[in-house]
């Protein structure tokens, strides 16, 4: 916004012109307090993505330090898309720099983007491997419901409620003692009441292996046949599922199946859709946990 006022400012005149220049001329005479400015505040956030930016006042009010510009885009909207940039390439620096456990939050995000993104030889001697950023969004702009759509970026950002990230902490006080569970407080409790299965409770097991999200599951299959028939695909988010017939699900199934849907928006809304279902599932099933259920003697 403040680049676009800016902008408007330069173009139109008037008092926006004037309240612009006093601003800036606030910024140059304010000495040691110039970062408490208007200006003091703006500055370094743009520079974040545009280093060289200054707006100066003399001879005429201007902006320096900008890219060349884009045909028929506004410069606000050019800011706006170089900042997205610039912040989701920090972003995946800033994960790649250390990598977290599978019971921290960025986990299955890591994941994802280290698999997108490609491996190339730094220049020092060592030749340690250097992560490449991937300049595009993980999914394409979406064409199901902001909601649906949100609850599955929640997903794999790992802010669902599942035990391998809160240890069932929703569950602490409505479930006395699955806190201090001497099976361990991460695992999935729908697998133990059933079958007595220790299983971390992780949301690869959650959309590929627990029977609680069994409908979702079936739903989300047939969505996949009819897409997939419908569609040039060369290797199908199928053959995934098709594989945890034989062996338990991991972290990578998931992110195959990620990579595998996100170039297709049809894909990538029964996706969402899939996620929502199971998440609703497992609130429902939570519900219906007592701790009878989880500490039968």
């Amino acid at each position: 916004m403040a680049v676009r006022a800016i902008d408007d400012a330069i173009k139109h005149w008037g008092l926006l012109k004037k309240a612009i220049t006093q601003l800036v001329l606030n910024f140059q005479m304010a000495g040691r307090q110039a970062k408490n400015t208007w200006v003091g505040h703006l500055l370094p956030c743009i520079r974040k993505t545009w280093p060289q930016f200054r707006v100066l006042v003399a001879p005429t009010l201007e902006m320096r330090g900008l890219p060349p510009p884009l045909p028929d885009v506004k410069i606000g909207r050019q800011y706006t898309s170089a900042a997205w940039v610039a912040n989701w390439r920090r972003r995946q620096l800033k994960l790649m720099k250390r990598a977290p456990c599978s019971s921290q939050q960025d986990f299955i995000l890591y994941k994802i983007i280290f698999k997108l993104g490609h491996l190339e030889t730094n220049a020092d001697n060592e030749g340690h491997p250097s992560f490449k950023p991937i300049p595009e969004a993980i999914f394409p702009t979406p064409t199901i419901g902001i909601e649906t759509f949100r609850c599955m970026l929640r997903v794999f950002s790992g802010m669902g409620d599942f035990a391998r990230v809160n240890a069932h902490r929703p569950r602490w006080q409505s479930l006395p003692g699955v806190r201090d569970f001497k099976h361990g407080n991460r695992i999935c409790l729908f697998c133990w009441v059933h079958a007595k299965h220790r299983i971390v409770d992780s949301e690869w097991h959650a959309l590929f292996a627990c029977p609680t999200c069994s409908g979702p599951r079936r739903r989300f299959r047939l969505a996949l046949s009819d897409a997939c028939r419908r569609a040039d695909i060369v290797e199908t988010p199928l053959a995934v599922f098709d594989e945890q017939q034989w062996r338990i699900p991991f972290s990578c199934d998931l992110v195959r199946l990620v990579i595998l849907c996100r170039k297709d928006y049809r894909l990538v809304d029964e996706l969402a859709r899939f996620c929502v279902e199971a998440l609703s599932c497992r609130q429902r099933a939570f519900k219906k946990l007592t701790v009878r259920d989880l500490f039968p003697d």
